[in-house]
C-alpha cells in the first residue's frame, strides 16, 4: 500500500521505485510491482532496468495479447534506445512464437538477416513464416547488390536448386546456373546441373560446352567415358557434326584403348567426316594396347583396309596386313587383300608366298582349286617359270583328276616345249576322263584326232601311220562327218 500511495502522490520517482523494488524483493512475481516499475523506469529513462522488468512480466503474464504487446514494446526498445540488435532479434523471434503473423516482427527479422547477409537465417525465416517463392525472390533481388563472386555463385546455386526442386521452374533455374558459369566458366557443379535440363528442353547447341566443363573436372575413367559418349551422341544425332563426334570418340579411345566397341564407332565417324589420317594414326598408336589378340587383329585389319581403299597407300596397307598375319596366320581377309595389292604392284614373288598361305588354310575344294590355278598361272605367266607351274598342275591332277581344265593347262605347257611324250600321256588321261564323264561324241572325236596328229608326228615311221590311223578311225566311229 505504501508503494502504491507513493506512486500516486510523490512526483519524483525515486521513492516509489525504491518501495516497489522492496516489494519485488519480498514477492519477485508481483505483477503490480513489475507494471509500476516499468512505467517508473520509463519516466526515469532507465531503459535497461525497464527491459529487465518487461522480460519478467512476459514470463508471468498469462494473457497472450498482453504478452505480445510487451514483447512488441521490448523489441522496439532493444532496437532503438538500447541499441542491442541481437537482443532485439531474440525478442522478435520470441514474438513470432506468440503470433506468427506479427508484421513488425517479420519485417524486423527480414531486414536484419538481409542487411547482414545471413543467408542461412534468412532461409529459416522464409521457410518458417513465409514461402519458398518469397525467399527466392528476395535472394534474387539481393544478387544485384553482391560484388563478391564467390558469395554470388553460392547464392545463385541455392536459387537454382530451389527453382528446380521446389518451385518447378526450369527456365528460372537455367538462368541462375548460366549466371554461375558467367562468373566461373569452369564451374563443374553448375555445368553438371545444366546437362539434364538442356537435354530435357532440347537445348542441344548448349550441351557440348557444359559437357566439356564437366569433363575437365572429372578424373574417373568410367565417368569420363560416359560423358564423352553422351557428348558424341549429341554432336552427331542432334547437331549433325560428325567431325566433332569423331573427336569425342577419339578422346574416349585414348582413355580406354582396350574398349574395342569404341573402334567401330570411330571407324564409322571417320568415314562420315573423312578423318582417315587421324583415324589411322590413332589405330597405329593404340593397337598394341588392345589386350585380346583377336581384337587387335581386327583393328589392324581395318587399318589395312583403310590404307588400301580410302587412302591409297599400299605399302602402309601391306604393313598392317602383315601385322594381322603375325597375330592370325590364317586370316583370309588379310591374305586376300595382300594378294590383291601384290597383283596390282606386280610383286610376283611375294604374291606366290601369299598364295601359298591361302592354300594352307583353304578347306573348300573349289577354293583350293582356284588358288592352285592362280599360283600356277603366276609361275607361268608372271614369273616365267614353267617348271614350277608344271609342278603345281601335276599336283592338281592328283587332287582333282577329273578336271579337264588341268589337262588343258598342261597341254598348253607341253606343246610349246615340244614335250610330245608327256603331251600324249596328258591327252590320253583327258580322253579317259571325258569318256568316264559321258562327254559328247564330237568332243571325244576331237581328242582322238589330236592323239592321231601327235602319233603321226612323233612316232617312228614304221609305227606312226598305223597309230595315227587307229586314232582317226576311232574319231570317225564317234563322229562320221568329223572334218579333221
Amino acid at each position: 500500500n505504501l508503494a502504491r500511495m507513493a506512486s500516486e502522490h510523490i512526483r519524483k520517482p525515486e521513492t516509489p521505485i525504491m518501495l516497489w523494488e522492496q516489494v519485488l524483493e519480498e514477492a519477485p512475481q508481483h505483477l503490480e510491482a513489475l507494471s509500476a516499475l516499468e512505467s517508473l523506469y520509463e519516466r526515469e529513462k532507465n531503459y535497461d532496468a525497464m527491459s529487465q522488468v518487461q522480460l519478467r512480466r512476459v514470463e508471468l503474464i498469462e494473457d497472450a495479447a498482453e504478452r505480445i504487446a510487451i514483447l512488441d514494446k521490448l523489441g522496439i526498445l532493444y532496437s532503438g534506445k538500447l541499441n542491442r540488435p541481437d537482443a532485439a532479434t531474440e525478442i522478435w523471434k520470441r514474438l513470432l512464437t506468440e503470433d506468427a503473423s506479427h508484421q513488425k516482427a517479420q519485417t524486423e527479422l527480414r531486414k536484419k538477416y538481409t542487411a547482414e547477409r545471413d543467408w542461412e537465417q534468412l532461409e529459416w525465416f522464409f521457410r518458417t513464416y513465409s514461402t519458398v517463392a518469397e525467399w527466392i525472390r528476395t535472394l534474387e533481388s539481393q544478387l544485384k547488390k553482391i560484388e563478391d563472386p564467390e558469395e554470388k555463385k553460392s547464392l545463385l546455386l541455392v536459387v537454382a536448386q530451389a527453382w528446380l526442386t521446389e518451385l518447378d521452374d526450369q527456365r528460372r533455374a537455367v538462368k541462375s546456373l548460366e549466371g554461375i558459369l558467367e562468373l566461373d566458366p569452369s564451374n563443374a557443379s553448375a555445368a553438371g546441373m545444366l546437362i539434364p535440363i538442356y537435354r530435357e528442353i532440347n537445348a542441344w547447341k548448349k550441351l557440348p560446352a557444359v559437357y566439356e566443363v564437366v569433363l575437365e573436372a572429372t578424373s574417373d575413367p568410367t565417368e569420363r567415358l560416359s560423358l564423352l559418349l553422351a557428348k558424341a551422341d549429341v554432336l552427331e544425332s542432334h547437331l549433325r557434326d560428325a567431325e566433332a563426334s569423331f573427336f569425342a570418340y577419339l578422346e574416349a579411345i585414348q582413355g580406354h584403348p582396350d574398349n574395342v566397341e569404341l573402334y567401330g564407332q570411330l571407324r564409322r565417324l571417320a568415314e562420315k567426316s573423312k578423318n582417315w589420317e587421324v583415324y589411322t594414326a590413332t589405330i597405329e598408336d593404340t593397337a598394341e594396347l588392345i589386350s585380346s589378340e583377336a581384337d587387335r587383329a581386327a583393328a589392324l585389319l581395318d587399318l589395312g583396309l583403310v590404307y588400301m581403299n580410302a587412302m591409297r597407300e599400299p605399302e602402309a596397307a601391306l604393313d598392317a596386313f602383315g601385322r594381322v598375319i603375325e597375330l592370325d596366320d590364317g586370316n583370309r581377309e588379310a591374305l586376300d587383300a595382300m594378294e590383291s595389292l601384290h597383283r596390282a604392284s606386280g610383286a610376283h614373288e611375294p604374291l606366290v608366298e601369299i598364295l601359298g598361305r591361302q592354300l594352307g588354310i583353304a578347306i573348300d575344294a573349289d577354293r583350293r582349286k582356284a588358288i592352285l590355278f592362280s599360283l600356277a598361272q603366276t609361275w607361268r605367266d608372271d614369273i616365267g617359270d614353267a617348271g614350277e607351274a608344271e609342278q603345281v598342275f601335276m599336283g592338281m591332277l592328283d587332287e582333282f583328276p577329273g578336271d579337264t581344265a588341268i589337262h588343258d593347262a598342261l597341254i598348253n605347257l607341253f606343246m610349246p616345249a615340244e614335250r610330245y611324250t608327256e603331251l600324249g600321256e596328258i591327252l590320253a588321261l583327258k580322253r579317259d576322263v571325258l569318256v568316264a564323264d559321258g562327254a559328247s561324241a564330237l568332243v571325244l572325236a576331237d581328242v582322238e584326232c589330236q592323239l592321231g596328229m601327235l602319233a603321226y608326228g612323233v612316232l617312228d615311221e614304221s609305227e606312226r601311220v598305223n597309230a595315227a590311223l587307229s586314232h582317226y578311225e576311232r574319231a570317225l566311229s564317234l563322229s562320221a562327218d568329223h572334218a579333221e
